[in-house]
């Protein structure tokens, strides 16, 4: 711990987003990791403000960022954790997430779909749809989020729709 002591104490005040959870019990201050060290966030990851995250440094000595329930994060590698938090003040950052709708295939569903990620105050940047033969049409849309409660929200609103037969966040898949 005395070295990792003194890794936390050189990264203090120089991270943006991320913090690590002090290793002492007694010291109980989130400690940053400095942007030069934090790495990566995988992109099949993409961990949203809120959720529990955790770091894995890699060869290079950079910190690469995993959502708890991430599939690329074995169990054989728990000791190697660094456990991490958000930094509590994020205005105006926002998160990407990964959401994929299976809905009715009838005339005006999307607007609606829209509609309700619209009520959440959700952006969509991106959207692609695949029919499924012969009623149904999958809805791959990426959205910007401020945090995993906003997206858990609109998943919800979206499930109760009608129109709609399932909504998810498809991240977890492995990638």
């Amino acid at each position: 711990y005395e070295e990792l002591d003194r890794a936390l104490a050189r990264w203090k005040g120089r991270a943006k987003g991320v913090v690590v959870d002090a290793p002492s019990a007694s010291d109980a201050t989130p400690l940053p990791i400095p942007a030069e060290e934090l790495g990566s966030i995988p992109s099949a990851v993409s961990p949203i403000p809120g959720e529990r995250i955790v770091g894995v440094r890699d060869a290079e000595g950079h910190v690469e960022v995993h959502a708890i329930d991430c599939a690329n994060l074995g169990d054989d590698e728990q000791s190697s954790w660094i456990d991490l938090k958000w930094r509590e003040k994020r205005e105006g950052a926002l998160a990407y997430a990964h959401v994929t709708l299976t809905v009715k295939n009838e005339i005006g569903v999307l607007s609606e779909a829209a509609g309700v990620i619209a009520r959440y105050g959700v952006s969509i940047a991106n959207i692609r749809l695949e029919n499924r033969p012969p009623d149904f049409v999958d809805l791959f849309i990426d959205v910007n989020v401020k945090d995993i409660r906003q997206l858990e929200q609109m998943l919800a609103g979206l499930r109760a729709s009608a129109h709609v037969i399932q909504a998810e966040r498809n991240e977890r898949k492995g990638a």
